[in-house]
């Protein structure tokens, strides 16, 4: 088994000194929260530790930084980073150069796909 890629770090929490740890990713993201919303990273921790159901203090870290994230994203940021081609496609034009642009309904999102279905089947 390789070497983890979590780091551990101290940080103070509501019980006083603890470590968490967590990926670089998500330590980076962490501090461009702290950074944006003008607060202490104990204080992020603090109210997230209010938050964590059952999964623990850095479950909730984790949710947050996405939920944070996602709640910022725009269609406009999806294409400047390239999401939303067609999966495994090379070459395809970004959807805002597509003559019509696939809708693709919620349900449908995260329908899971065998690896060995065919590309017919996931254009269906």
């Amino acid at each position: 088994m390789g070497a983890s890629r979590l780091v551990n770090r101290n940080i103070t929490a509501a019980a006083g000194r603890t470590s968490m740890r967590l990926e670089p990713e998500i330590w980076d993201a962490l501090r461009e929260i702290c950074l944006r919303e003008n607060k202490e990273l104990r204080e992020v921790i603090r109210t997230l530790e209010g938050t964590a159901s059952g999964g623990g203090r850095t479950s909730a870290v984790r949710v947050h930084v996405v939920q944070y994230f996602r709640a910022a994203a725009t269609e406009e940021g999806h294409r400047e980073a390239g999401h939303g081609l067609s999966v495994g496609a090379v070459g395809v034009p970004a959807l805002e150069n597509a003559a019509d642009p696939i809708v693709v309904p919620p349900h449908e999102l995260f329908r899971p796909v065998p690896i060995d279905e065919p590309r017919a089947a996931l254009e269906a």
